[in-house]
């Protein structure tokens, strides 16, 4: 093809790959299938890190709330003639206890649920098992950055009690009281923003992918068999493709039956580079052989021109071939208006033919809706080099008509297996990964949220056992139940609108770079900012709740009777 290509002016280059980058890192056309999505995994990742990070702030946060329970036993402690240094090794000789409990309960979740979550990912993952020592510098550089970080704060707030006001007034150091309260508060806002974001996310990629599934796909995808020939044909099996369509389209279980190279719900399986008469500059467009029945079987429409009848198929580069092109290529040849596109002639530098424009298709999603629509020519093709039969069904018995189907194909195909799938699984097969991440990006949410959850339960415990003496004065006084359990859960709400100052920026930039990724996609609207903040304020009053009528129906003569 040396010499068509230096006509044309094309440029063909080689790049070396790593083999390796192929399944997440390659976007390459006509690629084998499988390939992973390595934003998904990127953003399954951060997910991971929010729900470690919650817990991490839950642990902070409970043990500082419970500083001044403890702030008599150090007091004791350091009277007994114990260093500061001595307490703070002693905390965080806690924080090493309980976080080697986490890891090995941890681990023990990991390898029960490995083989349910091989079922729920449709991959054999049974080989991801704890002896890669990767892992372990994984697992160990995690242990001990939450060992310290977790621990570090509160073992210092601890370890600083001075002895005789701990012992007299159990306040411990009350200079600190004010430090650790706002330290606590912004801690619950750091773990509202790591809830709210990832609400948000899972909430932004299921409307998308709900949008994938619901937009009109500007083709008609449903109750279509499409079966396929494997076999090279030559111009001797013509009369079985005739017989073939024509015992189809007898069969009044079947409403139409046309023959193509390629099929929506898969890129178009070839190309070509197409240029104006008398341009220099070709136009990299997508080469799809249909038959006169492709534009009606499929409900597409023709806005401009004709669809094609019995034009025929490019044989002799001397004769003019009809053929049509999608709005998108008539973009791309330079006419804003499709209809500018009819009677224009364009050729194929490479093959030599030279074709004229009788019609214009209007745009359908050929692939999924992360695809851009690319521009197309349908020519007329031959017989045999058609490799796709597509019947529109119309039946109640299914299965009589595929014994119909195959045993026709098999009598006039004995060389060519039976192969077929209905296109709307097809289609719908595109979106497979994205439910899948959905689910996923699902329950990692509700993990986090579960865990904010027991956070929020024991820090209110906390702050209610606290505060049970100003709630029952307040009782005495003549405060209502309304007024008191608004009391405090208006703190929280508080904390939880802060937070949603700060997490609703960092939810759009995420969401908005991954909607990005996709060609076509849901707009970000008022709803994306109200409802997740909705969702946790909600989750937050619950959650606070309970505690707080708790304390605002308990007898105040029973925590004032001690003063």
């Amino acid at each position: 093809m040396g010499d068509d290509m230096k006509r044309a002016g094309y440029i063909n280059t080689f790049q070396l790959q790593p083999l390796k980058d192929i399944h997440l890192r390659s976007k390459y056309d006509y690629e084998l299938a499988g390939n992973g999505n390595l934003t998904y995994l990127k953003y399954l990742g951060i997910a991971a890190l929010f729900i470690l990070f919650i817990a991490w702030i839950n642990y902070i946060n409970l043990s500082t709330a419970r500083s001044l329970d403890r702030s008599k036993e150090v007091g004791i402690r350091k009277v007994a003639g114990a260093g500061k240094f001595q307490l703070i090794r002693q905390f965080l000789a806690e924080s090493l206890f309980l976080n080697t409990i986490a890891v090995i309960i941890g681990i023990l979740i990991f390898r029960l649920t490995l083989s349910p979550f091989s079922n729920l990912v449709q991959k054999d993952i049974s080989s991801l098992y704890v002896s890669d020592w990767r892992f372990w510098v994984f697992v160990i550089t995690l242990f001990m950055l939450g060992t310290l970080l977790a621990a570090f704060y509160p073992a210092f707030v601890l370890s600083s009690f001075q002895p005789i006001y701990s012992i007299k007034t159990s306040q411990g150091a009350s200079g600190l009281k004010g430090g650790k309260n706002a330290l606590r508060k912004s801690l619950v806002v750091l773990q509202f923003v790591a809830a709210i974001v990832l609400i948000t996310g899972a909430i932004g990629f299921y409307r998308q992918l709900d949008y994938m599934q619901s937009r009109d796909l500007g083709v008609n995808i449903k109750q279509t068999l499409v079966v396929q020939q494997s076999a090279r044909q030559d111009s001797s099996a013509i009369p079985a493709f005739n017989a073939f369509l024509n015992d189809m389209q007898a069969n009044p279980a079947i409403q139409s039956v046309t023959a193509s190279t390629s099929v929506p719900g898969a890129e178009v399986g070839g190309s070509s580079d197409y240029a104006l008469k008398n341009s220099q500059t070709a136009k990299r467009c997508r080469n799809l052989g249909i038959d006169n029945k492709f534009i009606p079987s499929y409900g597409l429409t023709v806005i401009a021109g004709r669809n094609m009848s019995t034009d025929k198929p490019p044989v002799d580069t001397t004769v003019m071939v009809n053929v049509l092109v999608n709005e998108t290529a008539a973009r791309t040849f330079g006419f804003g208006n499709p209809a500018g596109m009819l009677g224009q002639e364009i050729e194929d530098g490479g093959s030599g033919f030279h074709y004229t424009v009788i019609g214009v298709v209007k745009d359908f999603h050929q692939e999924s809706l992360q695809n851009s629509f690319d521009p197309i020519v349908f020519y007329p093709e031959e017989e045999r080099n058609f490799g796709n039969f597509s019947l529109k069904l119309n039946t109640s018995n299914l299965p009589a008509l595929m014994d119909f189907v195959k045993q026709k194909w098999t009598a006039l195909f004995p060389e060519s297996p039976f192969r077929f799938f209905f296109l709307d699984e097809r289609f719908n097969a595109q979106y497979a990964n994205d439910r899948l991440f959905a689910t996923v990006l699902w329950l990692f949410t509700a993990i986090a949220i579960i865990i904010a959850c027991l956070g929020l339960v024991g820090l209110s415990l906390f702050t209610i056992a606290k505060r049970n003496k100003e709630i029952s004065i307040r009782k005495v006084l003549g405060a209502t139940l309304l007024q008191i359990t608004s009391l405090i859960t208006m703190d929280y709400l508080k904390l939880v609108l802060l937070a949603a100052a700060f997490a609703l920026p960092v939810a759009y930039i995420l969401v908005n770079n991954w909607l990005d990724d996709y060609a076509f996609h849901v707009s970000i609207g008022l709803w994306f900012f109200l409802l997740p903040v909705m969702m946790i304020m909600l989750i937050a009053i619950l959650t606070v709740l309970y505690q707080s009528l708790r304390a605002a129906i308990a007898n105040p003569v029973k925590s004032l009777r001690t003063e």
